[in-house]
């Protein structure tokens, strides 16, 4: 199956359909410390200051060293835990920026075809995770990389079931806690973080790709690139799908 045509979260092809309008944007305006605003590209990698005002900000690295970097203080979580919890959130920020925006964004069909190009597409125009984790993946050398819809397929197999959100591997990389139980752990934390730098909701997806891209060379001494995708796509595909009223400190409506 060709990866560019990505299935849906809700089982159709999104080939020729609407694409997500505030991530095709070429530009987002958002506010830096000092109050100003800058006009910023929010992807590929980290964020790129047209103008320079908050070169100083770097969203994706401070919410790694404010969120992510102390999820276990004594290091006892090892790395696939610590991909997983970072696919988590990856996912739910997807969730979480469609339910804030509200309006159409967050009804049927138009839910799931926005989910699908932020988390699954292969289109650069989409800047969807799957198509940063490749570009992290590729530039150190990874050949084999996993199939994303059969990751999909996997993921609404288990929907309703107790197999939902849980991820099976070999024993090198078993995780010691499973995405949701990392997600409801850290996303009251990363919120704050997000909300501290003063980044938009549409964003949110955006900040933690490029955290979750830079990990797949971080982790490369511990974790093959082909397992650090399919362990961070496995643990955001079924936490884009979670119900937010299970986890603390997420938004339930627009706000």
């Amino acid at each position: 199956m060709r990866d560019d045509i990505p299935t849906s979260l809700f089982g159709t092809s999104l080939l020729g359909e609407t694409l997500l309008s505030d991530r095709r944007a070429a530009k987002a305006v958002v506010a830096d410390r000092r109050g100003r605003s800058a006009t910023v590209i929010p992807f590929p990698g980290t964020f790129k200051s047209v103008t320079g005002a908050i070169a100083d900000v770097a969203p994706g690295a401070a919410l790694y060293a404010t969120v992510f970097a102390t999820l276990d203080p004594k290091a006892r979580l090892h790395p696939p835990t610590r991909l997983a919890a970072l696919g988590a959130v990856a996912g739910f920020a997807a969730q979480q920026a469609l339910l804030l925006a509200g309006g159409s964004a967050w009804a049927q069909p138009l839910r799931a075809e926005r989910l699908d190009c932020l988390l699954l597409s292969a289109r650069p125009v989409d800047a969807s995770l799957w198509s940063a984790l490749v570009v992290a993946a590729h530039s150190v050398g990874a050949q084999h990389l996993p199939d994303p819809q059969k990751l999909l397929a996997s993921t609404l197999k288990c929907m309703g079931t107790s197999q939902f959100g849980q991820i099976t591997l070999p024993l090198e990389y078993r995780l010691e806690e499973q995405p949701q139980t990392s997600l409801v752990r850290l996303w009251a934390r990363t919120r704050a973080a997000l909300d501290a730098a003063r980044l938009a909701p549409a964003l949110w997806p955006a900040v933690v790709s490029a955290v979750c891209a830079d990990r797949v060379a971080a982790e490369h001494g511990h974790v093959p690139p082909h397992v650090t995708l399919r362990i961070i796509m496995q643990a955001a595909l079924a936490m884009a799908l979670v119900e937010p009223k299970l986890i603390p400190g997420a938004a339930l409506r627009a706000e």
